[in-house]
């Protein structure tokens, strides 16, 4: 039997171990990390949490929607079994909410069948093998880069400073116009991961100025690239693929995987790619049409 619990009434130690043992297991569905950055959420739970679909949710003008938040990347159903398509299907009946805006599901839920269903890209690179190994496999243009990065002599340190993190994101990235909620969101959850040692920022250095910065979610032998950004000088001496490279130097022959979280820009998917990642594509449940205009009404960000 599939029933819908709002946040308050889960179980949560039985949710968290439900997304901890599943196939599907993703740092995003976690309780604590969509209580840093969803506005509101629950989750549809099958029997005694054998399976779990966690579902964020907002409220405007007294209408509750599902939405995809911020800073995460894959939802969906979770469960220590393969989810099977009639399970899936289950599940969409069973949610009672209106997919108005967009819903991610996971790399393993790709069963998934709807009319309503597109795919996005991500890239993910295992790092169980020797460094020298996974370099080998670094496209000519990544090499390259780390040939020009070493020649500038950047280096690097591991100090965290969110605020500093966050600013030069929104010098380079102006133009996308996030939202300062948008932000504070993404503060609160970069200190919760770092005081829970989820985490650890990056800063790269040349000449003793910083030139790029990132943030990786470290959790379950997975790391996440959160977001990163590099300055016109740290463009020009590779200091994205040195910051990338040097993370992924130091975790090389462990059993960890690399996750790039996207991305179907092309641009950046090419970039990604270079460091002989791998295509691991999720499903997306896309919103009717008229979604922009009733966007615009709601006055939302999604």
């Amino acid at each position: 039997m599939i029933v819908y619990l709002e946040r308050k009434q889960l179980d949560i130690k039985k949710y968290d171990t439900c997304i901890t043992n599943s196939l599907q297991s993703k740092v995003y569905a976690f309780s604590w990390y969509l209580d840093c950055v969803a506005e509101n959420w629950g989750a549809l739970i099958l029997d005694d949490y054998v399976a779990v679909m966690p579902l964020p949710k907002k409220k405007r003008y007294g209408i509750e929607f599902l939405y995809q938040p911020e800073w995460v990347q894959q939802l969906g159903l979770f469960s220590e079994n393969e989810i099977s398509q009639k399970a899936m299907s289950s599940f969409i009946k069973e949610n009672p909410f209106v997919f108005l805006f967009y819903y991610n599901f996971n790399t393993q839920n790709l069963n998934l069948k709807h009319r309503r269903k597109s795919i996005k890209i991500n890239y993910e690179l295992n790092l169980n093998e020797k460094y020298d190994t996974i370099n080998k496999k670094y496209r000519k243009d990544r090499k390259k880069s780390l040939r020009k990065a070493t020649e500038s002599g950047l280096y690097f340190d591991n100090k965290n400073d969110a605020k500093g993190l966050i600013q030069l994101y929104q010098e380079v990235f102006q133009l996308l116009n996030f939202k300062d909620k948008s932000f504070n969101i993404l503060q609160e959850l970069i200190k919760f991961c770092i005081i829970k040692k989820y985490g650890f920022q990056r800063n790269i250095y040349m000449s003793n100025q910083i030139v790029a910065r990132g943030f990786f979610i470290l959790f379950q032998n997975r790391i996440y690239y959160l977001f990163g950004a590099s300055n016109e000088a740290g463009k020009k001496n590779g200091a994205t693929t040195f910051m990338i490279d040097s993370v992924i130097k130091q975790f090389s022959e462990t059993k960890t995987i690399f996750d790039f979280e996207g991305s179907s820009i092309p641009t950046i998917g090419n970039f990604y790619k270079s460091f002989g990642s791998k295509n691991t594509p999720y499903p997306v449940f896309e919103p009717r049409k008229g979604f922009i205009l009733i966007k615009k009404l709601l006055n939302c960000n999604y």
